[in-house]
């Protein structure tokens, strides 16, 4: 158990760190958390993976569907986001 964790916190830092970051994604798309219905709410995040790992760890015994934006290697996300969104509407 130590060695995953240990293996895990590695990964971590190494994406937040380095330009290895790029290969910590998500893949974009819609996912379910727990068992979200049609009137689940939806939540945004970026495809960091980090990002998504938080998101979700903070929704412990939620039903929500979670939208993951391919935001091209930004953390934030904000300015590549957007447009996504904006084409939907």
């Amino acid at each position: 158990m130590f060695l995953s964790d240990s293996v895990r916190s590695l990964r971590h830092l190494q994406g937040t760190l380095g330009d290895g970051r790029l290969h910590f994604t998500v893949e974009p798309g819609l996912y379910a958390l727990g068992k979200p219905g049609k009137q689940s709410p939806v939540l945004v995040t970026a495809n960091y993976k980090m990002s998504f790992d938080k998101l979700r760890e903070a929704l412990p015994g939620r039903d929500v569907w979670i939208l993951v934006l391919d935001t091209q290697g930004s953390m934030s996300g904000v300015p590549r986001a957007r447009e996504p969104l904006e084409r939907a509407n």
